[in-house]
């Protein structure tokens, strides 16, 4: 009852117009019926009994008049309704994007997480959503409670009884008011048997549901890597349709005992509701006969009764139904809510991130491991980046170099020890204001389905297209290649939102590169920014981002070691500790140390 009431409270605060009209529409759907049945037992009981025409007419025109009316009144609230759930469901899923976005990046790697996002998004579409919630749990409800009261109103024929001189048993029990008391305990008896097999159903359906969340999971990863087209080249090269196959089937297959047990067992459940219900209706229309063949009720009371007894039944049931998918959605909404409650699990303070003339960045004995691992990927590491100088990171694979500008992005959290900018842990600032702070580029780096010029701006609000165009001079892309770039740097990349264009990994580096430096932060951090280039353009590429650090503090990852060499100074990693340091000059001086060997292996390959 508790989760009913949170979720009603969030579907008011989402559209009070919506449920306003579902409350509309709900009272127009149960009175309809109820309308058509008692006018047509009382225009039969005129006709019967001679009644005039004038009077039979007019009772014709009240109840024309009242349908239309209800049916005008049904056909407006259905076009609010239609209407809002759309914005409801958008609004349920741009919180889902928002919480994506606002989870530190340690959450979106964590399996649960990730499990939980699956069924809140099953919490926020289809069969748990909120526009089933309502439409078909709630309104269901409502519905089948308010026929099933105005249906009682047609049941007064019941309590009929006439004086006669008949003295059987049988007469004498029908003609008693209380004889109607019979068929009410026979449908209290059927309502809790009722129940108690709904709520069997709903734990049966749930119980499903969650036992194959993660095939299910996996089965949409399938579908989603086949349907990639940037992953096509190596699904067809390496023939890994042979391994995507039997595995959607291994996972096909784990789930068929699964779905034969849920049918079986709800169709059993189901069956016994059914028959249930068939009890009765064959009760009450014994009832009712028996009564009309005493002539204890009229012929338009028998139409009326048998009627609303069958509607009674069927809104008994659609009641039921109704509680039965409240209380399952609301097990599925409540995975919504669990979802978007999530907090962060970075407790970080309101600070906001000042830029100064000068900005440094400190390691003070950082110590770090990744989630569900026990080796650390930096053990005790200690330096500080000068302001505006340039800082290189080498070492072999592994060694912690990407794992220290993942960390300087807030990327992770240190295990112990703590990141300093400008003398304030950076967990003090709001995380909007201290990434601002920061350009990365990742050797990793995503690019989007959006035009380029907003690739290299972010899509931000007001794109400077001069600033575009200039970072992209400074990483020699050209935008002005008419045939591959048919609307400049308006042209859409890849096939995502539009038919745009695809980028060598060259060419989409440098727009990589050209975005880091669009956003003009005082510190840049850049992580093999060149991987994908060629040695030519790797030149022309550091050439113009020293020139353009110059007034920056920055911080290089690479394998390449000639991009070292401009500068100040050199960190060497090697198991997450820091071996080496010093300046390109003073560490080849250590024949025997690892840069000197790393910086040796690679020199004779350009001499």
């Amino acid at each position: 009852m508790k989760a009913f009431f949170k979720i009603l409270k969030y579907g008011f605060k989402l559209s009070p117009l919506y449920l306003f009209s579902l409350f509309i529409n709900d009272i127009v759907t149960a009175l309809n019926p109820f309308v058509a049945l008692f006018y047509s037992g009382k225009i039969l009981d005129y006709l019967l009994s001679n009644t005039s025409v004038d009077i039979i007419m007019k009772e014709v025109y009240i109840f024309l008049a009242i349908t239309l009316g209800l049916n005008i009144i049904k056909n407006i609230s259905e076009i609010f309704i239609n209407w809002q759930i759309r914005l409801v469901d958008q609004h349920l899923y741009l919180a889902l994007i928002n919480k994506c976005l606002s989870l530190n990046y340690t959450q979106l790697e964590n399996k649960d997480i990730k499990e939980m996002l699956t069924k809140a998004d099953g919490g926020a579409n289809g069969s748990g959503g909120f526009g089933s919630f309502f439409y078909f749990g709630t309104s269901a409800i409502l519905v089948s409670l308010l026929s099933l009261v105005f249906a009682s109103l047609l049941f007064t024929v019941g309590f009929d009884s006439i004086v006669s001189d008949n003295e059987s048993k049988l007469f004498l029990f029908l003609n008693s008011p209380y004889s109607f008391l019979v068929i009410f305990g026979l449908i209290l008896v059927i309502l809790v048997i009722s129940l108690s097999q709904m709520k069997k159903i709903n734990k049966i359906s749930y119980n499903f549901y969650l036992d194959n969340v993660d095939s299910n999971q996996k089965i949409m990863y399938i579908l989603d890597t086949t349907a990639d087209y940037r992953l096509a080249k190596d699904v067809r090269i390496y023939s890994l349709q042979n391994t995507f196959n039997p595995l959607y089937k291994e996972f096909v297959e784990e789930q068929t005992p699964k779905f034969r047990s849920l049918s079986i067992n709800t169709g059993k459940l189901s069956t016994g509701i059914f028959v249930e219900t068939a009890l009765l209706l064959f009760a009450s229309y014994l009832y009712i006969g028996a009564k009309a063949y005493f002539g204890i009720i009229s012929v338009g009371s028998i139409v009326t009764t048998v009627g609303a007894i069958s509607f009674f039944a069927q809104k008994l049931i659609d009641a039921l139904t109704g509680f039965s998918q409240v209380s399952l959605q609301s097990k599925y909404l409540i995975n919504y809510f669990n979802f978007i409650e999530l907090k962060d699990s970075t407790q970080t303070k309101n600070e906001e991130a000042l830029i100064k003339k000068e900005n440094t960045i400190e390691f003070n004995h950082v110590f770090f491991k990744y989630p569900n691992t026990n080796e650390y990927a930096l053990n005790d590491v200690s330096f500080k980046i000068n302001p505006k100088k340039k800082l290189a990171i080498v070492g072999k694979n592994g060694a912690g170099k990407s794992t220290i500008i993942k960390l300087i992005g807030r990327l992770y959290y240190p295990e112990s020890g703590e990141i300093l900018f400008n003398g304030t842990n950076i967990n003090n600032f709001t995380f909007d204001s201290y990434q601002k702070v920061i350009a990365i580029l990742f050797q990793d780096f995503n690019l989007f389905g959006f035009t380029l010029k907003e690739n290299v701006s972010s899509k931000e609000d007001h794109i400077d297209e001069e600033k575009v165009k200039h970072c992209l001079d400074l990483t020699a892309f050209d935008y002005n290649n008419k045939t591959k770039l048919s609307q400049g740097i308006n042209t859409y990349l890849f096939h995502d939102l539009e038919d745009g264009e695809e980028l060598s990994g060259g060419e989409q580096q440098k727009v990589a590169i050209a975005r880091g430096l669009y956003k003009d932060s005082p510190i840049i951090l850049l992580d093999e920014p060149t991987s994908a280039l060629d040695p030519v353009s790797e030149l022309n590429v550091y050439k113009s981002i020293e020139k353009l650090v110059n007034d920056k503090t920055s911080v290089f990852i690479s394998h390449r070691m000639s991009s070292t060499r401009f500068c100040d100074e050199i960190i060497v990693l090697d198991k997450g500790k820091i071996v080496q340091r010093g300046t390109h000059v003073s560490l080849m001086k250590e024949a025997k140390g690892i840069y000197y060997q790393m910086f040796s292996a690679q020199a004779k390959y350009y001499q």
